[in-house]
């Protein structure tokens, strides 16, 4: 069936390739999708058929659209004020983000993390499990030290951050949902507890994307809320991004130019930086700092 989309411009399609993405617009709507190549062929001006669009075929979540990770400027953009619209509504509806974000494809009623060893690392990675997981043991009063003196991860990651205590990570939501995952951190700043989207320096993951993904994640709180340093508090969503990555420049440049939706974000998702300085003994300290 055709949608009212049509292709303004491919953005991957190699001779040999399997698949290809394509860049398609709707008024002021701006989307991507990718198809195989032995299925069908686009060429700018074409219209696209709905089968290929990720918000009308709902079978995935809307953090894992094709368009949430597209790099491309009026992709980028269409997605963060999309974001905002999405927030904007929620205050006038509390349901709407669930029914936006969330599914009902649940594999398991309840979770619990199971964090209270680490057994180290016999190699080197710097995704952001591993990153966390060292953000926290490493730090924690309550981790066996002899599994970090014979960890292998090199740098491990030492907190110097003024005022912010990391609490837990990679912490489930209540319910086991399809493709759902942990929040990363957990940690307390100046009395509020924020759960945060934490990505690695190397990352070219959007800020859409880490929007979506903690949006998502805190949908379903009620185990993390049970915890003893909770206090009968709630979360706030958050996301960290490293200073001078990716993500730390291109949230410079869109909070000028789409200061009136980011604003409306920043006022739902609180948003930290990650200072580092690597020390002497391969320890990089680290600092999580509100971004100002």
């Amino acid at each position: 069936m055709a949608s009212e989309y049509k292709v303004i411009k491919i953005s991957c399609r190699r001779k040999n390739g399997d698949t290809a993405s394509y860049v398609i617009q709707n008024g002021d709507i701006y989307d991507q999708i990718k198809v195989l190549q032995k299925e069908i062929s686009y060429e700018r001006g074409d219209i696209v058929d709905t089968k290929y669009i990720d918000f009308i075929k709902k079978d995935k979540l809307y953090k894992d659209y094709q368009k949430i990770n597209c790099r491309e400027k009026r992709v980028y953009a269409s997605n963060l004020i999309e974001i905002s619209n999405f927030i904007r509504q929620s205050y006038k509806d509390p349901t709407f983000l669930e029914e936006k974000l969330l599914w009902k494809k649940i594999q398991k009623d309840e979770q619990n993390p199971d964090h209270s060893k680490c057994a180290g690392k016999i190699s080197d990675d710097t995704k952001e499990k591993t990153i966390c997981r060292c953000m926290y043991h490493y730090n924690s009063t309550n981790t066996d030290k002899s599994a970090c003196k014979s960890c292998s991860l090199k740098p491990k990651w030492h907190n110097v951050s003024n005022d912010v205590d990391i609490l837990e990570y990679e912490f489930p939501t209540t319910k086991k949902y399809e493709n759902v995952g942990g929040m990363d951190l957990i940690f307390e700043y100046k009395r509020q507890i924020y759960a945060c989207e934490i990505k690695p320096e190397n990352s070219t993951e959007t800020l859409a994307r880490m929007f979506a993904e903690i949006l998502t994640y805190t949908l379903d709180t009620k185990r993390l809320e049970q915890e003893s340093f909770m206090k009968k508090r709630k979360p706030k969503p958050a996301i960290g991004f490293f200073e001078n990555s990716k993500q730390h420049k291109e949230f410079n440049k869109y909070k000028t130019e789409l200061k009136e939706d980011m604003d409306i974000i920043c006022e739902k998702i609180s948003v930290f930086i990650i200072k580092t300085t690597k020390n002497k003994n391969g320890i990089i300290d680290f600092k999580i700092e509100p971004y100002n």
